[in-house]
């Protein structure tokens, strides 16, 4: 007789294998929250909007918000030039910011970041 041992979950009306990125990245979200960066270019400068979830709102961290959008504006002017791509420039972009905040305040969301 065989047994299965596979890692099975139930996620909503779905049963099915679940990988251990997925868990990783549940994790992550249930620890850390999300974080979505929106970037629109105007003439002579970047706009952004910051949204939160999952965390503690960035009130609590005086100062964190604008230090944020200050950091965005200098990676901006001296960095965007290098990437070919919209794709390559927003998962840099993540990454700067998702760093940025755990050197910040201790955590490391998810950062998502919309381009327009």
């Amino acid at each position: 007789m065989f047994v299965s041992h596979r890692l099975l979950t139930v996620d909503g009306y779905t049963v099915g294998m679940t990988t251990e990125k997925e868990i990783h990245d549940r994790e992550q979200l249930r620890q850390n929250g999300v974080v979505a960066v929106s970037i629109a270019k105007k003439p002579g400068e970047y706009l952004f909007k910051l949204d939160l979830a999952g965390m503690a709102q960035l009130d609590n961290f005086p100062g964190l918000e604008e230090r944020i959008y200050d950091f965005l504006q200098v990676t901006l002017k001296n960095e965007i030039q290098r990437f070919a791509g919209v794709g390559d420039f927003k998962a840099y972009a993540a990454k700067k910011v998702q760093d940025f905040i755990f050197e910040e305040i201790g955590k490391e969301p998810v950062v998502l970041v919309l381009v327009h």
